[in-house]
């Protein structure tokens, strides 16, 4: 019953810091990063929804494990926030879970127990950060964007489901780095050009500015002073034009970034039994 009552309070608190806090204007320094939150308190992923769009990311909500594993056979997330009480599991099994499976990408722990053990244990399971509710809408923003700038300054590597990428008639194999289509021979691409080309399947159609693809290629540079993405993104395109006569491209949104397109299929990554 105190428990109960406790968990109750603790939501009440959080609904009045995220109204609180609407007024404070947050923008990220990793536009367009992609978020997944995974926690069974629906109106708190609700009233944090706008503020976490407002940021400049993408936002997906999952209630329950399964939707979230099933997801993560053809994508994943820049950033996962877990709660640690869950529907028939705790938050910190599914983390071992996903990094017994290979996945790498960053964890901030959401949970109303707070105690020393219970922080230590998400950090042991492979949480990055553990943040205890009820929080401050502006602090979990904070925690986010610092999780995010920190993990794309080292160069994104393809995780254990794409082993093999189809574009169309192209199947792009990012741990090889190669290129295959019927009737044209093997392009094999440079470590660069495999990075930004892997972080474009990763957003099909989506617009990724060149901040967010000098980040993911781990580059600490800023993108305005260097010119390397343009030059690998130069090379890219003429290859890509080579091996699918043109179907599948990178397009430039002026002002904002660049897309990969294709004429065919979208975009699917899928495991390979070869």
């Amino acid at each position: 019953m105190i428990a109960s009552i406790l968990i109750t309070l603790a939501k009440e608190r959080s609904s009045r810091d995220v109204a609180q806090g609407q007024s404070k204007e947050f923008v990220s320094q990793v536009p367009g990063a992609v978020i997944w939150w995974l926690d069974d308190d629906v109106e708190l992923t609700r009233q944090m929804r706008e503020r976490l769009l407002a940021s400049g990311w993408q936002l997906r909500t999952f209630h329950r494990p399964e939707p979230l594993i099933g997801a993560l056979r053809t994508s994943h997330p820049d950033l996962l926030l877990l709660d640690q009480r869950l529907p028939a599991q705790l938050g910190t099994e599914l983390l071992h879970q996903l990094r017994e499976q290979g996945h790498l990408f960053p964890v901030l722990m959401l949970s109303g127990m707070g105690s020393a053990e219970d922080r230590i244990l998400g950090l042991e399971k492979g949480a990055q950060d553990y943040l205890v509710k009820p929080f401050h809408g502006r602090e979990l923003l904070l925690r986010c964007e610092q999780l995010l700038r920190s993990d794309q300054r080292r160069a994104i590597t393809p995780i254990p489901q794409e082993q093999r990428i189809t574009l169309g008639e192209v199947i792009f194999r990012p741990h090889e780095g190669s290129l295959q289509s019927p009737g044209h021979p093997d392009v094999i691409l440079s470590r660069g050009e495999r990075i930004l080309l892997l972080a474009l399947c990763r957003a099909p159609g989506r617009v990724l500015s060149r901040e967010h693809l000098a980040l993911a290629s781990g580059s600490l540079a800023p993108a305005s002073h260097s010119r390397s993405i343009d030059m690998r993104l130069s090379r890219l395109r003429r290859l890509l034009k080579q091996v699918s006569a043109g179907s599948l491209r990178i397009e430039t949104v002026r002002t904002h970034g660049y897309a990969l397109h294709t004429d065919a299929t979208a975009p699917a990554s899928e495991e390979s039994s070869a």
